[in-house]
């Protein structure tokens, strides 16, 4: 079914240049939240799903109990934020503020890391609570990350790892197959391993 033709309980994002990735200062949080800014509001996240008709049902939760949230496209599916009343946006730059040595790339500290070496990890399949079929993946020290997306260029892999890192996701960039492209993924924690192969 089209997301055209499900109806939806808040706003859906599809278009990446209508919001803005940021980070939120809230009262009593002790250290900033991911969040988005949008028609002059902030949103925190809640949490990503792989169709719209599971994310209504957060979303409608949400909003019984009084929330104002919004939904966003995303490449492992729909993302839901909460309104923030209170927030207002950090001041430091997030993402655009990260730089990028393409004369000696390293390796990134935190939620998003670059493996250049291909047996640093294992390709495999998983199974994740949400979806039937399992998918791509690869396994680094007993956890697993499934295959978000690949990309031609490193640079755009890497702009995209940040900004999937910056919402608390952890991120691992490859070598594409073959040495062709830069391939992104991103931690599941409730995967298994899949018996088929």
């Amino acid at each position: 079914m089209s997301p055209n033709t499900i109806s939806t309980p808040a706003p859906v994002l599809e278009d990446r240049t209508q919001y803005e990735t940021c980070h939120i200062d809230i009262p009593d949080e002790a250290k900033p939240l991911a969040g988005i800014f949008w028609q002059g509001r902030c949103y925190s996240f809640v949490r990503c799903l792989p169709t719209l008709e599971k994310i209504n049902d957060s979303a409608q939760r949400l909003i019984d109990r009084g929330n104002q949230v919004v939904l966003t496209k995303n490449p492992r599916g729909y993302s839901l934020w909460v309104e923030e009343a209170d927030g207002q946006r950090f001041a430091r730059p997030l993402i655009n503020a990260v730089p990028v040595n393409p004369a000696k790339p390293e390796p990134q500290e935190g939620f998003c890391k670059f493996l250049r070496r291909r047996w640093d990890f294992k390709t495999c399949q998983i199974r994740v609570p949400d979806l039937d079929k399992p998918l791509t993946a690869i396994t680094l020290n007993s956890e697993y990350y499934s295959l978000v997306k690949t990309m031609e260029q490193e640079e755009a892999a890497m702009t995209l790892g940040q900004r999937l890192s910056a919402r608390g996701d952890r991120v691992m960039i490859t070598p594409g197959n073959y040495g062709v492209g830069f391939s992104l993924w991103i931690y599941e924690p409730e995967a298994t391993p899949s018996r088929r192969h």
